[in-house]
């Protein structure tokens, strides 16, 4: 017991927290517990979980109006993958531009900078989703 004692006062953790038992992580995360990001160039930008930043990969739901985009994301060591929910949306790196709309889904490395636009005249909605988190 001296030993354990011993151990949890280096690690500067309390014996109570140590044999506390620990909750199962969440998993569902309600509509109200989503985040909205400003400054990103969208009418909407959510994250869908929070503590985005302390998970392996971040979710976000984004809308963009007629003629809006998202602010450009500078190259960073990782992936992104979406889902276009409803509209058309187009994808941007440098002189290069994909369409994708409704039911279609986007995959890419994140190694050049990027933007996405909507150049419809309809809203469209997406879900993306980077590894790491980059929002």
């Amino acid at each position: 017991m001296d030993s354990l004692l011993g151990i949890l006062k280096v690690l500067d953790v309390k014996v109570a927290d140590f044999f506390k038992e620990t909750q199962p992580d969440q998993v569902v995360f309600a509509k109200m517990e989503r985040i909205s990001l400003t400054e990103t160039g969208a009418e909407k930008f959510e994250l869908l979980i929070p503590g985005g930043a302390d998970r392996e990969m971040e979710a976000a739901l984004v809308t963009l109006e007629e003629n809006q985009q998202t602010y450009p994301i500078k190259p960073y060591q990782g992936e992104a993958f979406g889902f276009v929910l409803s509209g058309t949306i187009q994808l941007v790196f440098g002189n290069d531009s994909f369409s994708a709309q409704a039911g279609s889904s986007f995959y890419f490395s994140g190694e050049r900078e990027h933007f996405i636009r909507n150049d419809g005249k309809r809203t469209a909605e997406f879900l993306w989703v980077t590894t790491p988190p980059t929002f």
